[in-house]
Parts: structure tokens; sequence; C-alpha cells
């Protein structure tokens, strides 16, 4: 999905090689690839729902919609609530609501394909309550549930800002080049998908600060976007890929060659 997007965006051969690379080379992509959670499904079923999106939305063409990836969108986020609850739901309708806004692209929110997604996502998600009421009794379930807690970390709000420069090493070192181009609008000016690899890390970064369980692990379905857009340091997006490289962006091939 990470390969697929940065061939979209970025365009085929080198670029996308080199940015499927920077994510795979990731310190937080290495950790959890090794361990035994389900964190790395979890982040794996939302990255693929939002490629579907992006893709399914017409990716940097507006217009050019394709229903069947818009319900495959939704078939993910339902498989990324299945394996750690509805967090998933609001990520991505954060993610996908913000850029349809910031695109003009809202009708894609309630075109066929999405209303498709939706009800197959109210479909599979309403299956395993629906089994366990059956056999334990819906009042049973639900006293169950009211009387466990679901929090089982906690940390200081300020857990994935102290954090981030960790999981994201070696690449961590450009964060402040990424931060600057961002904060001049450069990084985003002119690229829908600039545009939507930025609203798609906010939608998953800034919700967690605002959780009562909190684990720097939990970053891990950002981790994509923040790599598709560290890549935008060394490959100008295709709408401005003609663009000559300038100085500075030579000097971050250099360093990421060094890396």
């Amino acid at each position: 999905a990470v390969h697929r997007l940065a061939r979209s965006v970025y365009g085929p051969g080198e670029p996308a090689l080199a940015t499927t690379l920077l994510f795979a080379t990731t310190w937080e992509t290495f950790n959890q690839a090794t361990g035994k959670r389900l964190d790395p499904l979890f982040a794996a079923f939302l990255t693929v729902a939002f490629a579907c999106f992006f893709l399914g939305a017409g990716g940097l063409r507006r217009g050019a919609t394709r229903p069947s990836l818009l319900a495959a969108a939704w078939l993910f986020v339902a498989l990324a609530t299945l394996t750690k609850g509805p967090l998933a739901i609001l990520f991505f309708l954060l993610g996908g609501g913000l850029f349809a806004a910031w695109t003009g692209r809202l009708r894609v929110l309630v075109s066929p394909g999405s209303l498709g997604g939706l009800a197959l996502l109210a479909l599979l998600c309403a299956v395993w309550p629906a089994m366990l009421g059956d056999s334990l009794g819906f009042e049973a379930t639900l006293a169950a549930y009211a009387k466990k807690s679901f929090t089982t970390r906690r940390a200081d709000i300020l857990v994935y800002v102290a954090n981030l420069p960790e999981q994201g090493l070696p690449w961590s070192f450009f964060f402040p080049a990424l931060a600057v181009a961002l904060f001049r609008r450069r990084a985003t000016r002119g690229s829908d998908g600039l545009r939507f690899f930025l609203v798609w890390f906010l939608a998953i970064f800034v919700p967690l600060h605002f959780s009562e369980a909190r684990h720097s692990r939990y970053l891990v379905p950002a981790t994509p976007a923040l790599a598709l857009l560290l890549s935008s340091l060394w490959y100008p997006p295709l709408a401005a890929a003609d663009a000559p490289a300038v100085l500075s962006e030579r000097l971050r091939r250099a360093g990421a060659l060094l890396l």
C-alpha cells in the first residue's frame, strides 16, 4: 500500500521504491514487525484503507472516482475495527473527511461506493456483538462491558511527541526540515497527495493525545503517512515533477544516502 501511494504521488521507479524502503527501515516499523502484537495488523488494515480511499477518490485527479476502491476502504476499516476497536472508524472518518473537505471532494463521502462500504462496515461489525448477545444474553453482555475497563496503558499526554523522534529513527533527523517545509506550505501547495498524507498523520496523531489510554505503539498507524511525507524532501510530487532539484534538496539526498 505504501509503494502504491508513493507511485501515485511521486512516480514509479526510484521514488516509489525509495519511499517504501524509507518506511521499512524506520525503527518503529521494524520493531513492531518483529513483535507478536495486534498493532501491526491494525496498522496494516488502516494503511490499506487509506490507500483505497485516496485512489478511490481519484488520487491526484479530482472527479475520477472508483466506487469499488471506496467500498474496499470501508471493508478494511471494518477489519481494523474488529482487530482493535472503533478508533479505526474515528481515524478514518477524520482523515478522509478532512481530505475531502480540503480538496473539494465531499461528494465522495456520500457516493454509492462509500455508502455501500458503510453498509458492509455496519454488517461486519454487528456480527460478533450479535453472536455474543445471542449466546450470553444481551443484558448480561452489556453489564459485562459496563464493568470492564479497556484502559490498559496509561502515560503522560506528551508521550507521542516525546517518543516520535526515537520511533522515526534514523529518518527523524529530517523532521526539522519537514516541519519547515510544512510551515512554509511548500509541502502541500499544489499537491493533493501531500495534503492527504498530512491529514492522515494528523487524524491519528492529534486524537491520540485526548485518549485516556496512551502508549507509543498506538501511533504505528500514522508511521506510513509520516514516511510518505518525508519522501517529499527528496522527490517532488508529480504535480511539480518538472521542478529542478535545488541545492538543499541535493544535500538532503546526500544525507539520506549516508544514513
